[in-house]
């Protein structure tokens, strides 16, 4: 007697409805299993820089990678003609965070080209990143405890020996501000992975011989700014038709911390006091469904794809330098 014998007025009908969930639940976990084998190949488009004329094509490739759930992706990268620093950082990060999510997964590259001169030195050399992606066990609110933990994350160290390599381009004072800088960037993505349990950025620095100057880029892998706010109940007034206006009362300081917690919250305020006081120069930001950029002495906005995460990168000359002089 097969399925269908079944089907008869001696039967009652709630059996039918049982045995036909039942049956659509088998074919469905056949699916997802023969699903969760296949392979995915995402095509990297020939222009890989986060500006913004390219987010609409690479932050869904990005989104593509995490939620995926087949557990081959290959990069297929022949097409690439041109890719930054930091939006290399940015896909090793993404790759990173979708293997801890499904440790079966496997990310590659595919179908290197050889023509493609500028991915395969990118690739090939060694990178300047400091990366932390640790889990934090502590329960929030506990005041004391959470300090400790964001001061053991928070490399002063590191700020340090970032601002003694402005040397290299001719620097030799200590640049106290682009050290105070790094250690708000630094702190808030520690404090917001203190809260999310889980501390996750990267940093990478660069030397840019053609315009004299280093090159920053800051991610921090977690939930973005606005996604941020949102959790803790701040944008309560904000609608879809002004998402726009979120990191610009952020950076002015109206918003507040997204911990709701007394003394923080003043680090992207001071983000925009380096930026108009011209502390550090082309300024980008992208978090979420928004993008942020510094262009002739204003903030402009664009929306985009959402982005998980938030994406910070500057660049310091020695006309910042001399700019900072000149407020003393």
């Amino acid at each position: 007697m097969n399925y269908f014998s079944l089907i008869s007025a001696d039967f009652p009908i709630i059996y039918h409805i049982i045995i036909g969930i039942a049956f659509g639940f088998v074919i469905l976990l056949a699916y997802m299993f023969n699903n969760r084998k296949k392979t995915l190949k995402l095509f990297i488009p020939k222009e890989f820089v986060l500006e913004q004329l390219h987010l609409d094509k690479i932050v869904p490739i990005l989104n593509k990678i995490y939620s995926t759930r087949c557990t081959n992706v290959l990069l297929d990268v022949s097409q690439v003609e041109n890719i930054s620093e930091g939006a290399y950082m940015v896909l090793v990060a993404q790759a990173e965070k979708a293997y801890i999510k499904d440790k079966d997964k496997r990310i590659q590259f595919y179908s290197l080209n050889p023509r493609a001169k500028k991915i395969i030195e990118i690739i090939g050399k060694q990178k300047g990143y400091a990366h932390i992606n640790v889990k934090v066990f502590s329960e929030g609110g506990q005041g004391d405890k959470e300090k400790a933990i964001s001061d053991r994350y928070i490399d002063t160290d590191l700020a340090d020996r970032m601002v003694s390599e402005l040397k290299r381009i001719g620097i030799r004072e200590y640049y106290q501000p682009f050290y105070d800088l790094l250690i708000e960037v630094i702190g808030n993505a520690t404090e917001h992975g203190i809260q999310n349990k889980n501390i996750n950025w990267w940093l990478l620095r660069y030397r840019d011989y053609q315009e004299r100057c280093m090159r920053y880029v800051f991610v921090d892998m977690g939930l973005g700014i606005i996604e941020s706010y949102k959790k803790s109940g701040l944008l309560n007034k904000y609608s879809e038709k002004n998402l726009k206006q979120i990191p610009i009362d952020a950076l002015n300081g109206r918003l507040g911390s997204s911990t709701r917690e007394d003394g923080r919250g003043r680090g992207l305020p001071q983000i925009r006091e380096a930026i108009e006081k011209e502390i550090i120069s082309d300024f980008v930001l992208i978090t979420n469904r928004v993008s942020l950029r510094y262009i002739n002495g204003k903030f402009t906005v664009s929306t985009n794809p959402n982005f998980v995460g938030t994406y910070f990168s500057w660049s310091i000359s020695k006309n910042n330098y001399y700019a900072w002089k000149n407020t003393q």
